[in-house]
């Protein structure tokens, strides 16, 4: 069951992000963000934007990519939203 607690979504009771995708993901995402830090911490701001822009870009495939392969109740997911926005 999707429930939203503390403005988060969660599923059986632990947290849950709809849009991240598989798992595989998660491990790519954190590398990513890795990588855009270490280019910050350099104060090198070109190389940061560069990797931000691909982050984002592998980001976006990977919804795409896990949109179209599960099948996704959007109905719940709005209404869920719906119903924390009026909470709040």
């Amino acid at each position: 069951i999707l429930t939203i607690e503390n403005g988060q979504f969660h599923m059986d009771g632990k947290p849950y992000r709809i849009l991240s995708g598989a798992d595989e993901r998660l491990e790519k995402t954190q590398e990513e963000h890795y990588r855009i830090a270490a280019c910050c911490l350099r104060r090198d701001w070109v190389a940061a934007a560069s990797e931000m822009r691909n982050h984002l870009e592998m980001s976006k495939k990977a919804i795409i990519s896990y949109a179209l392969d599960h099948e996704f109740d959007t109905e719940n997911v709005f209404s869920l939203l719906r119903k924390s926005v009026e909470e709040n």
